[in-house]
This record gives structure tokens, C-alpha cells and sequence, in this order.
């Protein structure tokens, strides 16, 4: 297996710094099905790899939130299919979640990262597709920081 650092960071900022400061060279975990057996293989060779499992602005749960399901970029596919609410108002999305992979990798994969990993094989592509779920993502912006909304200008 190719050598590369490791970052825990704890925050989303900080992750987002390491992504910019290594570009394409580093690699997210999440759950890792994906990029273990890639590191083992040699098909991925990151300068770094940065784990995101301990980032506490990850939610790791399912929650209600303005009329919305909000499903946390740590949700495992095992509590995705077994949610009483995505089974009652996304059966689709609860089918794909309990067939990704072996049990052992729905207890690891997360819905963030078969999102995120951009395989044309994501079994929740799809019914995040007809439910016209939204991600929300991170980015850096280039430039000083936006002033928050309520400041002053």
C-alpha cells in the first residue's frame, strides 16, 4: 500500500483547509468501502487522507428540520433503511439503502460518500434523484470571508 499523512481534523474549516491546501492529491473517509479497497489496490494514491468520522458538524443522525428529512453526512445505510420515516416516505431510497454492499459494508458506508464518490454503480443515486433530494456541501471561496448576514456594511 502507497504511503500517504493522515488528518483528523475536527472541524468542517479545517478539513476544507487541508482539501485546499493539498488539492486532488488528498482524499475524504467517511465509511472508506470505496477508497480502502482502492489505497489497497493502488488505484488511489493520496498525499494525504483525511478523515472526516470525528468532525462534529457531521451529523451522524436522521432529524426533521422545516418540513424537510435531513439525513447527516455520517448516516450509515444501516440506519437508513431501517428510519421508520425514510421507509414510510422514501421506500425507494430505504430499498437502495439496505442493499448496498454486505451488512458489514451498510455499517460502514455512509449516504454522503456513495453520493460523493461519484461511482455510476451508487445504489442511492437514483432514488435521491426521483425524491429531488438536495446535498448540501462545503466549499472554500476564494477571497476574504463573507460578512455574516446581519452585519453591518
Amino acid at each position: 500500500m502507497h504511503t500517504f499523512a493522515y488528518a483528523r481534523p475536527a472541524t468542517v474549516a479545517e478539513a476544507v483547509a487541508l482539501l485546499a491546501e493539498h488539492g486532488p492529491e488528498a482524499r475524504l473517509l467517511a465509511g472508506g468501502t470505496d477508497l480502502i479497497i482502492r489505497l489497497r489496490d493502488g488505484s488511489a494514491r493520496p498525499s494525504i487522507v483525511i478523515d472526516t468520522k470525528r468532525i462534529a458538524d457531521l451529523d451522524d443522525r436522521i432529524r426533521e428540520a422545516d418540513g424537510s428529512l435531513v439525513i447527516g453526512a455520517r448516516t450509515v445505510m444501516t440506519e437508513i433503511a431501517a428510519d421508520p420515516r425514510v421507509r414510510r416516505d422514501f421506500a425507494a431510497l430505504a430499498q437502495a439503502a439496505s442493499v448496498v454492499g454486505s451488512v458489514q459494508i451498510r455499517n460502514r458506508a455512509t449516504l454522503a460518500g456513495n453520493i460523493c464518490n461519484g461511482s455510476p454503480a451508487a445504489d442511492t443515486a437514483p432514488s435521491l434523484l426521483v425524491f429531488g433530494a438536495v446535498v448540501v456541501a462545503a466549499v472554500r471561496r476564494e477571497g476574504p470571508p463573507a460578512p455574516p448576514p446581519d452585519a453591518e456594511l
